[in-house]
């Protein structure tokens, strides 16, 4: 993920949260950069380092409790690990298996994707988004966010996208059924990769969750919605 990706990710989050909230924001997201995560970034949000790492320091400690209040899941897998997942998704029924078991094939595969997104970011994102609903493609292919996912791929390179990948198909380690807070789950009507009937048609799920499908939006519904989405946490 590039500096500029996650400003802008930052400036639409960060005025709706609380002190403690931004703290955490930005912990989880330099726990998932890994190493030099924290210095990106503080760049990126105009903070210190040193509340970056107050921010680690807390997720690390174990002690959210019942600080969790609520929580919003945007277009998210399911829990991959559970019986006939993966034939729900719209991703080929290898993908998933061949990040979990051998992401250096992964790398391989992605490795021309990412030389060409820093190449030519849109052309790159073309391919990539090609296979999803028309909602996306459609997003993609506006001026504001033309090229953005293209360069967010250049900036992961293939192994930061096969490490992502890798972590899709873990056992989340608890079931849904286990999460005790409200959730909010945002779906989108045409997404291809995570089909809403993925989550509706689950026998069982969060025991307080509230379900918005949003018209005629994708994958990438977050885009469009960030605002609301956080409005609701």
């Amino acid at each position: 993920m590039t500096e500029e990706s996650l400003t802008a990710k930052f400036e639409a989050l960060l005025p709706h949260l609380d002190e403690r909230q931004r703290r955490l924001l930005l912990g989880a997201e330099a726990r998932m950069l890994g190493h030099g995560g924290g210095r990106l970034v503080a760049r990126a949000a105009g903070v210190r380092e040193a509340t970056v790492s107050r921010g680690v320091a807390e997720l690390e400690s174990g002690e959210l409790g019942p600080r969790l209040s609520h929580t919003a899941l945007v277009a998210p897998m399911p829990p991959l690990d559970q019986p006939g997942a993966l034939g729900q998704l719209g991703a080929p029924g290898w993908y998933y298996p061949l990040a979990l078991r051998a992401p250096w094939a992964l790398r391989t595969l992605y490795a021309g994707l990412a030389a060409l997104a820093k190449w030519d970011p849109r052309r790159a994102e073309r391919l990539l988004v090609g296979g999803m609903s028309q909602a996306d493609q459609q997003l993609f292919s506006r001026s504001e966010w033309a090229g953005r996912f293209g360069a967010d791929l250049a900036g992961a390179g293939s192994r930061g996208i096969a490490d992502d990948e890798h972590l899709m198909p873990q056992p989340w380690g608890f079931a849904p059924e286990q999460v005790k807070s409200p959730v909010r789950l945002w779906l989108g009507e045409h997404d291809k990769l995570v089909p809403t009937r993925v989550w509706l048609e689950r026998p069982s799920s969060f025991p307080v969750c509230d379900t918005t499908v949003v018209p005629s939006a994708g994958h990438f519904l977050i885009a469009e919605h960030m605002t609301e989405i956080v409005g609701t946490v």
